[in-house]
């Protein structure tokens, strides 16, 4: 139930840290071994699930409790596009003059900070993650997903839905580009 779930800052605050420690081998395994439940937080949470790809035990727990299918559908559908908003925001934040401070208010750096703001991680990819192991390639290639995203490369763009749709594809071959 929702009214059990800490504050909704409190959860975002966790996340973060747990995808922090993700970065550090030792840490990542011993988050995976726990395989925490954290769909019910929502994309943040699923996003975190999605780092699991990338080893042999985390893609087999999310094949079992068939995460990779209900995944690559949504980031097919529209999960790539929302991505494409996501790194957008991030390099606008990156490469503005202003920071944001609070939700939705925003201050401006100063000038030490304006030559340092160009530090900006690329966010977990579903696709990204998949294909570091051979195992999830084949998942991919068995979906045809690859297919799909250089098909729509080739078709005219003609509206904003258009250009979005190319750079959706764009961005899923670059993170998958090990296969």
């Amino acid at each position: 139930r929702s009214s059990d779930l800490p504050d909704e800052s409190i959860c975002n605050d966790a996340l973060d840290i747990l995808d922090e420690a993700c970065d550090v081998p030792s840490y990542f395994n011993a988050v995976m071994l726990k395989f925490p439940a954290l769909l019910h937080l929502g994309p943040r949470g699923a996003s975190l699930l999605t780092r699991f790809l990338s080893a042999d035990r985390g893609l087999w727990l999310l094949k079992e409790s068939n995460f990779i299918d209900r995944e690559m559908d949504k980031w097919l559908s529209d999960s790539n596009k929302r991505y494409v908003a996501l790194v957008e925001q991030k390099l606008a934040v990156c490469f503005t003059s202003y920071q944001p401070a609070i939700e939705g208010v925003y201050s401006r750096r100063s000038r030490i900070q304006l030559f340092n703001n160009h530090d900006m991680s690329v966010p977990v990819h579903f696709y990204g993650q998949l294909v570091q192991l051979k195992d999830g390639c084949g998942l991919l290639q068995q979906k045809r997903h690859v297919d799909y995203l250089n098909e729509s490369l080739d078709r005219p763009s003609s509206s904003p839905e258009d250009i979005l749709e190319k750079k959706a594809a764009l961005w899923a071959l670059v993170v998958s580009r090990e296969m």
